[in-house]
């Protein structure tokens, strides 16, 4: 697991209350059942791209990593878009969502004042 480095550009980054970063090559599964690429995260939420529309409002568990070293999270989807379509390797046409999930419990209000304070 590893990020790229550097804060995401992205909209609505003037609203973002922690830094997120790009991520490469980071996978994971929603509900044990749903792909999802990391696009970027942070300590209170991640961007995933899967090949369907995750529903806005719904809570999903998060499986991230590998098999060597795997996080487990839960978040809830805030916004689901479809980013456009890919080609499968057998020729066939394939939806790309980009999703937003907000993580559950994932600092304690002290914790978060440090990060605030320290990032200001």
């Amino acid at each position: 697991m590893r990020a790229r480095g550097g804060d995401v550009g992205s909209r609505g980054a003037g609203r973002r209350r922690f830094k997120r970063y790009r991520t490469a090559d980071l996978e994971g599964r929603l509900d044990a059942c749903i792909p999802a690429r990391v696009v970027d995260i942070s300590v209170s939420g991640l961007s995933v791209e899967t090949g369907s529309q995750l529903r806005i409002g719904r809570s999903y568990r998060f499986a991230l990593g590998d098999e060597e070293e795997t996080l487990k999270l839960k978040g809830q989807v805030q916004w689901s878009r479809l980013r456009g379509t890919r080609r499968t390797s057998d020729g066939d046409s394939m939806a790309v969502y980009h999703s937003g999930i907000a993580l559950d419990d994932m600092l304690s209000d002290t914790a978060r004042a440090l990060i605030h304070l320290v990032e200001r």
